[in-house]
């Protein structure tokens, strides 16, 4: 188990002491490099999520238009609240 960053993604500490986000580090280590250019994008859009399975390599561009997609497809609050006309902006 290790620690979430701020924005929710799992990070821990090389040897080296360098800072790993762990689904770069479970997709390098199961699937191979990540390709140039392109950044693991997770399917499943759990940030926390380390199953390289459930990562793409992607463009940042593609990246950032799904995860804004699956934004707006959301129709309940964390706490399980549904969204309605009247409690939403």
């Amino acid at each position: 188990m290790g620690q979430l960053n701020d924005a929710g993604y799992g990070i821990f500490w090389t040897k080296e002491q360098q800072r790993m986000r762990a689904h770069r580090f479970a997709y390098i280590t199961f699937i191979g490099p990540i390709p140039e250019g392109l950044e693991p994008d997770h399917l499943c859009r759990v940030r926390s999520c380390v199953n390289p399975h459930h990562l793409e390599p992607v463009t940042r561009k593609v990246n950032l238009n799904r995860g804004r997609s699956h934004e707006r497809e959301r129709t309940r609050c964390p706490q399980g609240h549904e969204y309605t006309e009247a409690n939403t902006i």
